[in-house]
C-alpha cells in the first residue's frame, strides 16, 4: 500500500519554495507516495498567481482550502485544513514557509488523525523583523514537528541558536535541482529581448524587496559598465520595483538595464547571459545559484547568512564578496569578464559543482526521512 502523503503550502507563485515543492513532487517514487497538495485558494490576487501550477503532476490531487490569504480568514484555514486531513487520512503532512508550517503543526494536533508532520524552512528566521510572539511561537510550534528538513547548515544553526530547535529533529537537506528540466527550458527562444553582441549581458533573478539588495547591484553595475559594455537583465516583481527604477535614473544606467519582470522560464535569460550576480543581504541557500552554475554561467555572490558560501566552496566554482560591497562585487565580476581563461574555468567547474544538487538524488534523502517518520509514528 502506498504512503499518503499530504503536502501543504499556501500558493504556487514563483518562487523559490514553490519550485522546490514542484522538484520534489516530480521526482518522488510514485509506486511508494500517494501525494495530495493542498493550497489556500484557487483564485488569489494579481501579485501572487499560482505560475507553477501546470507544472503540477497529473497524479497529483490538488485540494483548496477556499479561503483569502490573510490573517483574518486563519479560523477558516485551519477548520478547513482539519476537514482535509480528516478526510484523506494522511500518512504524513509535509509543508513549507512560516505561516504554513504553524498551521499543519497546529491542524494535525487538532485533528481526528493525528498524523506527523516534517516542515521545511527556507530561511534565517533570526534576522527576520518578527515580533515575540512570532518569535515565541515559533520556538514552540517547531519543537512539535516530528522533523524539520532546514535547507542549509546555517539555517539549521540559526534555528537551534535563535529558537532552541531540537537538533536531532533537525535534518539539513539541500534544495533539488531539476537539471534535465532546466537543460531543456533554456534552449526556448527570448522572443521579447533581442542579444547584441556587442555587449556583455549580466543578469540576476529574484523577487524585488529589501532583502535581495538590488541596489547594490546596480552600484556594482554602474562601475562595471564605465569600462565593460554591458546590460543588466533583471528578472522579478516586488515592491522594490520602483525605488530600483529611480536609482537607475540617479546613477545615469537606465538605458542599461532592463528589467523584465517574472519569467516563468527565467533559464532562457541566464543562457544567453554572461554571468549570474546575487546581491542578497541574507539568503536561507540560493537556488537560483545553482540553477545559473547549471546552464553554465559563472556566479558572483555576496557572502551572505547563509547558503552561498555551502555552495560556492571555493573561487573555482564561483566568487563571494561582503555583503553591501559594491566594488568588491564590481571587480570579481569585471575580473572573470575580462579574463577568458578564469572565466571558461569557473563556467565548467561550476557545472559539474550543480550536479551535486541534482532533484532525483535531493529527492531520495526527502524519501528516506518521510518513509522513516511514517515507520516510526
Amino acid at each position: 500500500m502506498k504512503s499518503k502523503l499530504l503536502i501543504f503550502l499556501p500558493s504556487l507563485a514563483g518562487g523559490g519554495a514553490e519550485r522546490t515543492i514542484i522538484n520534489i513532487m516530480k521526482y518522488l517514487d510514485k509506486s511508494i507516495f500517494s501525494v495530495t497538495l493542498v493550497m489556500i485558494s484557487a483564485n488569489i490576487d494579481n501579485y501572487s498567481r499560482h505560475e507553477y501550477l501546470d507544472e503540477v503532476d497529473s497524479d497529483i490531487k490538488i485540494e483548496y482550502l477556499n479561503s483569502k490569504i490573510s490573517k483574518y480568514s486563519l479560523l477558516k484555514i485551519v477548520n478547513n485544513f482539519v476537514e482535509i486531513i480528516n478526510e484523506e487520512k494522511p500518512d504524513l503532512i509535509f509543508s513549507t514557509t512560516l505561516n504554513a508550517n504553524f498551521i499543519s503543526i497546529i491542524c494535525a494536533n487538532i485533528s481526528k488523525v493525528k498524523c506527523p508532520v516534517i516542515i521545511r524552512e527556507s530561511t534565517n528566521r533570526s534576522q527576520l523583523k518578527t515580533n515575540l510572539f512570532v518569535r515565541l511561537l515559533t520556538r514552540y510550534l517547531y519543537n512539535k514537528a516530528n522533523a524539520i528538513v532546514s535547507l542549509s547548515q546555517g539555517v539549521k544553526k540559526d534555528l537551534q541558536e535563535s529558537f532552541r530547535v531540537n537538533n536531532e529533529r533537525n535534518k539539513v537537506i539541500y534544495n533539488p535541482i531539476d537539471v534535465p528540466y532546466i537543460n531543456n527550458k533554456k534552449l526556448e527562444p527570448v522572443n521579447d529581448l533581442v542579444k547584441n553582441n556587442k555587449f556583455k549581458y549580466i543578469i540576476t533573478v529574484g523577487r524585488l524587496i529589501e532583502a535581495k539588495d538590488q541596489k547594490t547591484l546596480l552600484k556594482s553595475f554602474k562601475l562595471i559598465s564605465k569600462e565593460i559594455k554591458s546590460r543588466l537583465l533583471i528578472l522579478g516583481k516586488g515592491p522594490e520595483e520602483q525605488k530600483l527604477r529611480n536609482i537607475c535614473e540617479q546613477l545615469n544606467i537606465v538605458d542599461q538595464v532592463i528589467f523584465l519582470g517574472f519569467k516563468k522560464n527565467p533559464y532562457k535569460y541566464m543562457n544567453m547571459s554572461d554571468l549570474f550576480i546575487l546581491s542578497s543581504k541574507r539568503e536561507g541557500f540560493g537556488h537560483v545559484l545553482v540553477e545559473a552554475m547549471a546552464i553554465g554561467i559563472p556566479v558572483v555572490s555576496t557572502n551572505c547568512y547563509s547558503g552561498p558560501s555551502e555552495i560556492i566552496t571555493n573561487k573555482n566554482i564561483g566568487r563571494l564578496v561582503e555583503v553591501g560591497d559594491h566594488v568588491a562585487l564590481a571587480n570579481e565580476a569585471m575580473q572573470l569578464l575580462k579574463n577568458r581563461d578564469d572565466y571558461n574555468k569557473v563556467s565548467s567547474l561550476a557545472q559539474k559543482r550543480a550536479l551535486e544538487f541534482k532533484a532525483d538524488s535531493i529527492v531520495k534523502k526527502y524519501e528516506k526521512l518521510f518513509l522513516n517518520i511514517i515507520m516510526n509514528r
